[in-house]
């Protein structure tokens, strides 16, 4: 956690000063290009993955509904506010999948016994069995490629209201927006999302449309070209 802000600290105070001595800056995200305030940045998003599956086809919900996570188990990545929202999905069937490797992997499994932990694995084989991605960050993220792979298989997002998520997640389409460190908000979320097959369908296809609007504009190497030749 702290040493995130110093590092976002260093960063800003590497701008105030050297800033006017840089003549160009790509960054990954208007987040990120809205921190250093550089006369000149050239925003560019990350490319995604050749190994990434696509689908143009909705997803439906079957009996027991697979929330999951994928990240870095690490403090500032939040997974404890996702797990946390068990106590608020009692009365529905939902099962908890932690896909990621950290130093807090041992701690968050023995603490939540409920849940199921996986380590890493092959990013579509993960897409293939959650039905809802959540990305319960605590500290701004630059760029959040796993909200776009998730969409890419039609899979609703429901992620924290900071950093480039507000950027990725159409709030009540593609997914929902909510406060960090509310677990609360997660579970309702959730629940709104998947309150019926129709409802989850709906948000799957507007997950689908945005994926390949957001390629459609987006041609990393047609925009990362000219600043090398």
């Amino acid at each position: 956690k702290y040493v995130n802000r110093v590092l976002k600290f260093i960063v800003k105070i590497f701008f105030y000063f050297f800033g006017k001595f840089i003549d160009e800056v790509i960054v990954a995200s208007k987040a990120v290009q809205n921190s250093i305030n550089h006369s000149k940045s050239f925003l560019i998003y990350n490319p995604l993955s050749k190994k990434l599956s696509t689908s143009n086809r909705k997803k439906s919900l079957k009996n027991v509904i697979r929330l999951g996570s994928v990240s870095s188990l690490i403090p500032y990545k939040g997974i404890e506010y996702f797990l946390q929202s068990s106590d608020f999905l009692k009365e529905v069937k939902f099962s908890f999948e932690i896909y990621g490797e950290g130093y807090l992997y041992k701690e968050l499994e023995s603490k939540y016994k409920f849940a199921n932990f996986h380590g890493f694995k092959d990013m579509n084989d993960i897409y293939r069995n959650i039905d809802l991605l959540i990305v319960p960050s605590i500290e701004p993220e630059a760029f959040s490629l796993v909200i776009l792979e998730a969409m890419s298989h039609g899979i609703p997002v429901i992620a924290t209201n900071i950093g480039a998520h507000i950027e990725l997640i159409e709030n009540n389409k593609t997914g929902c927006l909510v406060d960090i460190r509310s677990p609360k908000q997660i579970a309702n979320s959730v629940l709104k999302i998947t309150e019926s097959n129709s409802s989850y369908e709906d948000f799957s296809l507007n997950c689908i449309d945005k994926f390949h609007k957001f390629l459609k504009e987006n041609d990393f190497k047609k925009e990362i070209l000219p600043f090398f030749v």
